[in-house]
Order: C-alpha cells, then sequence, then structure tokens
C-alpha cells in the first residue's frame, strides 16, 4: 500500500476549541482563512528522504524574529 508509513508518523497538531468556533463560520460561508507563514527554506531536494537543513530564512518573518538563521548564516529573501 503506498503512503501507508506516512500515516502515523508520531506528528500531531492541535487547535485550541474556541479557535475552532471562532473561525467555523467563515470557513462554512466558504471564506479562505490566512495561511501560516513560519519564514523558512529548506535546503533538500526531497523533504521525505533527507536530514533538513535550513537554506534561507525570511526577512521580518517569525523564524527571523526567534532569531534563526539560513546557511549562509544571514536572512535572505526565498521568494
Amino acid at each position: 500500500m503506498a503512503g501507508y508509513e506516512w500515516y502515523d508518523s508520531g506528528i500531531g497538531f492541535a487547535v485550541a476549541a474556541e479557535a475552532i468556533g471562532q473561525l467555523l463560520p467563515r470557513l462554512q460561508q466558504g471564506k479562505d482563512l490566512q495561511p501560516g507563514v513560519i519564514g523558512i527554506g529548506l535546503g533538500s531536494k526531497s523533504l521525505h528522504v533527507a536530514e533538513p537543513r535550513l537554506a534561507a530564512v525570511r526577512p521580518r518573518s517569525p523564524a527571523q524574529k526567534v532569531g534563526l538563521k539560513g546557511a549562509t548564516g544571514s536572512s535572505k529573501s526565498t521568494a
């Protein structure tokens, strides 16, 4: 069965019921939500096989605000 090994990889995500209650009416109306942006770029071509390597950090992103740096040691735009 292809993809079977990714079904339960031990990663879990939780969303507070209060947050869902606030967003549910917008979703039911078919409105879009703003996507979350961390502000990083990974350097490996295969996300599932190679070790992740932080290649770039977007300026003024949450990643830069907490002090993450890309492979060159500085923030640079990935756009």
